[in-house]
């Protein structure tokens, strides 16, 4: 019988040894010691940033599972300002071959004033995605910080999956509601589409029935803060690029309008009171509205008799005197209810005002002011009701450039069979034509 000789087993036994105990511990210690370092954290943060585009700052990583990789205080913020952007105290990443499942299982904080941010990283990453991979997100409650407040998200869910020629990262999340009572999932996802030469981006936001601070959108809205803090917006959005550009178009509803701040605070004249806009299609091209139909509801406020006056003058709107002449430049309205279509090719006003045949402005008693007898006038007549204080037709005013950079107007075109070039521009003069129609409020 084969026999191994005393000294021999000794060896064999210390080299068993320390190839099963001694080697495993000592590359556990020597992984421990990698995990726990700063090189080894840097070098992840380093990864999200090639990933994000965002600066990022990590307190630990850890490996608790196979295919698991915690990451506990990550912050991410500007790269060109420092601004916070988020806050995840933890963060689960699983990894099962090419399908990655992303998961925030604590409270995490976002910054709400810089969603064009998020925006711009859905996109980025909606231009990146390969076929054969997909990443799932999910998190139970995160919190936007708004100048004015804060907004708490739950039941967030995303994904992001598409090939080389279409790709697209999807949101869905409800808001937080006080009480038993649940909120409709909200739904926003970006598509990309991608050509033989070139590839666009499409966005959808769908609130569903409940209603979300209009701020929300001013990634895609830019100016929508002017509406009020309180604001609220409930419907839809849709924004396509466009050669290099952005052509938005919203449906749906607009509550709470401030139009004190609205209207009062950027222009000589006083209206206010909170407004209610319904929107059947709203389209904004570059960031310049190109139509809208609709209606608006307001009251009770103030208006100013100084536009009233400004609006018979230009909006041809007829005013009754009570309105327009008596005690003080303000005066009380119970009630201020029209329909609007606005076009390149102009924009008519309807009265819209219950029993009030076509009254637009009333008070409790009397009404104050019906809509104009013609059917379509000129867009530029709104900037001059609102702006009047000028011998310029359309006055040249820091007022009229936000109003002249977001209100649609015509292209000039030479008449029919001159092909001379147009000449250089000059001061437009638009003169409105007297009204035939007397007004029946001065009868």
């Amino acid at each position: 019988m084969f026999s191994l000789h005393e000294n021999t087993k000794t060896r064999l036994c210390r080299l068993a040894f320390l190839a099963l105990c001694v080697a495993p511990t000592c590359a556990v210690l020597l992984w421990s010691t990698f995990i726990g370092s700063g090189w080894y954290r840097r070098a992840h943060e380093r990864a999200i940033e090639s990933r994000l585009g965002w600066q990022a700052r990590l307190e630990s990583v850890s490996t608790p599972l196979p295919g698991t990789l915690l990451y506990e205080g990550l912050e991410v913020f500007d790269h060109d300002t420092g601004q916070l952007f988020a806050r995840l105290p933890f963060l689960e990443i699983h990894t099962s071959g090419e399908s990655t499942v992303v998961r925030s299982p604590f409270p995490a904080t976002v910054n709400g004033t810089r969603l064009d941010a998020f925006l711009q990283l859905m996109q980025t990453l909606a231009r990146r995605s390969r076929e054969s991979s997909s990443v799932r997100f999910e998190a139970g409650n995160l919190t936007l910080h708004l100048r004015d407040g804060d907004l708490t998200f739950t039941d967030i869910s995303g994904g992001l999956e598409g090939d080389q020629r279409r790709a697209q990262a999807t949101l869905h999340f409800r808001r937080a509601m006080a009480g038993e009572q649940t909120a409709e999932l909200c739904q926003l996802s970006v598509t990309r589409h991608a050509g033989a030469t070139s590839s666009a981006h499409e966005i959808r936001f769908s609130t569903g029935p409940t209603p979300l601070p209009a701020v929300l959108l001013a990634p895609m809205w830019p100016g929508v803060e002017r509406l009020g803090q309180d604001c609220h917006f409930t419907g839809m959005v849709k924004a396509t690029e466009q050669d290099g550009g952005w052509e938005t178009k919203l449906s749906g509803r607009l509550d709470a309008i401030d139009l004190d701040l609205l209207i009062s605070r950027q222009f000589p004249h006083k209206l206010s009171g909170l407004a209610q806009a319904r929107l059947k299609q709203a389209t904004f091209v570059g960031g310049r509205l190109e139509n809208a139909t609709g209606s608006m509801k307001a009251g009770p406020g103030v208006v100013s008799r100084s536009l009233l006056q400004s609006a018979e003058m230009h909006l041809h709107v007829q005013a009754a005197p009570q309105a327009l002449h008596g005690r003080g430049n303000l005066v009380d309205y119970h009630l201020l209810c029209l329909g609007f279509d606005v076009g390149p090719q102009g924009m008519s006003l309807r009265g819209e005002v219950p029993n009030g045949r076509g009254a637009i402005l009333v008070d409790r008693t009397h009404v104050m002011a019906i809509e104009p007898p013609v059917v379509s006038q000129p867009v530029v007549a709104l900037v001059r009701t609102l702006v009047p204080h000028s011998d310029v037709q359309v006055p040249a005013t820091r007022e009229t450039v936000g109003l002249a950079s977001a209100l649609p107007v015509p292209t000039l075109v030479p008449a029919p069979g001159d092909e001379r070039p147009l000449p250089h521009a000059r001061p437009l003069t638009v003169r409105a034509r007297p009204t035939t129609t007397g007004n029946p409020l001065r009868r």
